[in-house]
């Protein structure tokens, strides 16, 4: 839309207001003045430019497994546009530290450490980067992962040492497995030996798991 026209003689000047993000443009076509002989103008070039006031989004992802017990979580920053600004800084970590940034223009890469057990998280905050029309980045998602280094903990539910008759039906007491991330782990407990009680001998069944994250229990036996 046209506004703001003013000039006279040989100078004038007007504002364009774009409609809508994307290429405007302005030219004058053939015609439409005339000097004092008479003669009307010829069409003038076409001019173009480009509207940007909508704000680079971006969004974080991990390939890391959720829960993990590794001492470095990768992370993937995409923009939905090129910016310039962006630094580690900008990177808000909980329970973490941010390490091995890299990357310029629409994609970054960075890990986080993780300091203690329990949930790390990354966000990166609106407004610390910008597009090249000045506008601004939207704040990201927030990706969180569960740091988890504690095995998960097996209970013999029988006595041990078991003792049993020469002869008599040996039947497996079992044994229970919990962890403090992945809960109940009981139905993925692996046994290991078998027991024959037609001989007077000492036999070893051993038991064991592993949690979400990869931690191995102390095997019971």
């Amino acid at each position: 839309t046209v506004s703001n026209f003013s000039g006279s003689g040989s100078a004038y000047s007007f504002n364009l207001v774009p409609s809508a993000n994307g290429t405007f443009s302005a030219n004058v076509p053939s015609a439409q003045a005339s000097d004092l002989a008479g003669n009307g103008n010829s069409a003038s070039n076409s001019l173009s430019l480009m509207c940007d006031n909508a704000a680079p989004s971006v969004v974080l992802s991990s390939s890391s497994a959720n829960p993990t017990k590794s001492t470095s979580l990768p992370f993937t920053v995409n923009f939905s546009e090129p910016v310039t600004g962006f630094t580690s800084t900008d990177i808000s970590a909980t329970n973490g530290s941010v390490t091995g940034f890299a990357g310029s223009g629409a994609s970054y890469s960075f890990a986080v450490v993780p300091a203690s057990n329990g949930v790390v998280s990354a966000q990166i905050a609106s407004g610390v980067s910008q597009d090249t029309a000045g506008n601004v980045n939207s704040a990201s998602n927030t990706v969180s992962r569960t740091y988890d280094t504690v095995p998960p903990v097996i209970s013999l539910l029988g006595a041990n040492p078991l003792e049993i008759a020469v002869g008599a039906v040996y039947t497996d007491p079992g044994a229970t497995a919990s962890d403090a991330v992945s809960g109940n782990l009981t139905s993925r407990i692996s046994v290991q030996g078998s027991v024959n009680t037609a001989q007077v001998a000492s036999f070893t069944v051993t038991y064991n798991v592993t949690d979400d994250a990869g931690n191995v229990a102390l095997t019971k036996s």
